[in-house]
């Protein structure tokens, strides 16, 4: 089968696309395609990109507390953060790292929060909770290298999620409803409104 696993990725094939093929499984499929990278002489087999390899997470709202994230790394994408963080892609530390970022401007650094959640190996999706409402996300998955910083792989689109109360009324509402009811013949705001106004700047 290992043979067959190197045609079919010089042919640009995905993991994903290999293993259907093959009745097997995606993990079966990466690993007989590292024991030959293992034991090719001279340099390793490159990884070949391909249509359906993508890089990218996305991120669904489940509710006002609850954000799915579901992602996709390239085999390119992987062998480069083997070369930066010099581990072999199994052995790091993969993280998602969720930002608040509610009417900000996000630039990666002025989040109102952020939180770190750490992932299983062989994860391609998780259920984050404990999420606040009528809020902004947006969501990281990385890596924690051994000198202890975060190095980003793939960043998310911002996701708003769900407000569970109805937004505030006005501050005139009421007045507005007692006019409505013919229990006031004008609104009581009325009085303090002007059509048009005159200010001048005094320099």
């Amino acid at each position: 089968m290992k043979s067959e696993i190197v045609m079919l990725r010089r042919r640009g094939h995905s993991f994903q696309r290999i293993a259907r093929e093959l009745n097997t499984t995606v993990g079966q499929v990466r690993s007989c395609w590292q024991n030959a990278q293992d034991q090719c002489t001279g340099s390793a087999v490159p990884a070949i990109p391909t249509e359906e390899e993508r890089d990218e997470i996305t991120l669904l709202a489940e509710g006002p507390h609850v954000i799915y994230a579901y992602w996709e790394i390239s085999e390119m994408l992987r062998n480069m953060s083997e070369q930066h963080i010099r581990q072999p892609w199994a052995k790091q530390q993969k993280y998602l790292r969720i930002y608040d970022c509610t009417d900000v401007l996000f630039d990666g650094h002025n989040a109102h929060y952020e939180q770190d959640i750490p992932l299983p190996e062989m994860t391609n999706n998780w259920f984050i909770r404990g999420m606040k409402e009528n809020r902004s996300y947006i969501v990281d998955f990385g890596i924690w290298t051994r000198e202890g910083t975060f190095f980003t792989l793939l960043r998310s689109n911002a996701i708003g999620t769900a407000r569970c109360q109805p937004p505030d009324a006005g501050q005139y509402s009421e007045a507005v409803e007692q006019w409505k009811n013919g229990s006031a013949e004008e609104p009581s705001w009325l009085e303090q409104f002007c059509a048009y106004s005159y200010y001048e700047v005094i320099r």
